[in-house]
């Protein structure tokens, strides 16, 4: 099952896009759990973290769709964002947010089930992801998705979640090494921004100078890691959206 948020103010487009939801859902044999609110006020209210993907109308009152989506980015960089509008004038600009559909009203259902293939795509590629740490308290299985960074620090790995994570523990802790956290690591998007941290890349919002900007945590990038750190990043960025496209 996937959660759909959409955040809207056309009741006849929420309707529509409901619609076309329970054709998919017979067409392709999966489920949607929808979730609609009519501003974004009501959103952010709600500290909405369970949607596996986002449909956003640009015409919203208050934050506009793309000052939205923007937020949500900071925060859920790995979600998965449509945008909706009566016209194409921002079609171009939206897709800096990393939309995988710019959708004109009224909804037609070939272009919602393309948006929707493409969404779905990324989503099975990624959510379900998971590793099991063997902790110091016994074993955890934790979705890559919401681990932030890793740090080795006398012989042992910290594995630092996103704050919004269900674990109770926010930190793991594992007896171990760099390089065993990099064997496990070693087929996620993590990359190296010093000899002892591993940041994931997904959660990476910001890269300014020797700083790089997590939720809720800034790490220090390395001199000796800059380069290769930034050619990675820049590489994970490119290959994200062609993906999405």
């Amino acid at each position: 099952m996937y959660n759909v948020c959409v955040i809207y103010k056309d009741k006849d487009c929420f309707s529509n896009l409901n619609v076309l939801l329970g054709e998919y859902e017979q067409v392709h044999n999966v489920k949607f759990e929808v979730q609609g609110y009519r501003s974004s006020d009501e959103y952010f209210l709600k500290n909405d973290t369970e949607s596996d993907f986002i449909f956003i109308e640009i015409d919203m009152p208050t934050l506009n769709g793309m000052e939205i989506a923007k937020k949500i980015r900071e925060y859920r960089p790995e979600v998965v964002i449509a945008f909706i509008c009566k016209n194409a004038q921002y079609a171009l600009s939206c897709y800096e947010y990393g939309v995988v559909g710019y959708l004109l009203k009224p909804l037609q259902k070939d272009a919602t089930f393309a948006c929707l293939k493409r969404g779905i795509f990324i989503l099975r590629r990624t959510m379900r992801r998971k590793v099991s740490i063997k902790t110091t308290e016994g074993i955890v299985v934790v979705p890559i998705g919401e681990i932030l960074y890793v740090e080795v620090q006398r012989h042992y790995i910290y594995y630092h979640l996103h704050p919004k994570s269900k674990q109770w523990q926010k930190t793991l802790k594992v007896r171990g090494s760099i390089k065993e956290a990099d064997n496990i690591l070693q087929n996620f998007d993590f990359a190296h921004c010093s000899s002892s941290t591993i940041i994931n890349l997904v959660h990476v919002y910001s890269l300014v100078n020797a700083s790089i900007y997590l939720p809720g945590v800034i790490v220090d990038l390395r001199r000796t890691y800059k380069a290769e750190f930034t050619d990675r990043y820049m590489k994970f960025l490119t290959e994200r959206e062609v993906k999405r496209l």
